[in-house]
């Protein structure tokens, strides 16, 4: 709820703090979970995404144009998750070699967040494991199948009547918001902004792709709290 709230995704330390307040883990753990899953995020909404794609057919010039640029971007975060997962150690012994070459060992700081690398490497390197891997895949996928079917529910309830391919088309980049951090309270205007360019793309009046974006975030935001 924190999270969708403040601006520019600064409620993301509530769940490091809530992590270890409540269940006693130190903030590498949070950090580390916390990293891992917001790439897994990327990873499956990029999935469902060109899957939408596929079973949407023949697409407006607009985000056909798109295509190549999500692609690449959805290649780049799988690049930065698998580097994360199997070169995480060599980056660690990188920066623990610098700073000793450096002589900043000797700064408290810079030991505290070696070290704080070094416990979330560990963390990590869990995701290493296979079956770890695919079973947190599918949690993540599972999460945002749930999100689209509700943002398909409330479509249909607004009068929309569009395809569930469209739907994950059409609020994908508006969903970017909920993820990237979006320097804004509750990331209202650029959430709006993107739901509307998107639905316009897909052909909708401006008025209508508008305001269906604030009644979308509107009943979100209402569900949040």
């Amino acid at each position: 709820m924190v999270n969708d709230i403040m601006p520019a995704r600064s409620g993301e330390l509530s769940y490091i703090y809530l992590l270890k307040k409540l269940h006693h883990k130190n903030a590498s753990d949070g950090a580390a979970t916390l990293i891992l899953s917001r790439l897994l995020d990327l990873i499956s909404i990029s999935i469902l995404f060109f899957a939408s794609v596929i079973l949407a057919g023949e697409l407006p010039g607009a985000i056909s144009g798109l295509l190549s640029a999500i692609a690449l971007s959805a290649a780049l975060v799988v690049l930065l998750f698998m580097a994360l997962v199997y070169c995480g150690r060599g980056l660690v012994v990188s920066v623990e070699r610098l700073a000793a070459r450096l002589d900043l060992n000797r700064l408290r700081l810079i030991r505290l967040s070696i070290d704080g690398m070094k416990e979330a490497e560990c963390r990590i390197a869990a995701v290493r494991d296979r079956e770890v891997f695919f079973f947190s895949l599918l949690l993540s996928l599972l999460v945002w199948a749930s999100q689209y079917l509700m943002y398909y529910v409330l479509m249909q309830g607004l009068g929309m009547e569009l395809s569930l391919a469209l739907i994950v088309l059409g609020t994908t980049f508006a969903i970017f918001t909920s993820i990237m951090p979006v320097p804004s309270i509750g990331s209202f205007g650029v959430y709006e902004g993107l739901w509307a360019v998107s639905f316009v793309a897909l052909g909708f009046p401006k008025e209508t792709a508008i305001a269906t974006g604030f009644a979308i975030h509107i009943i979100f935001i209402v569900y949040f709290v």
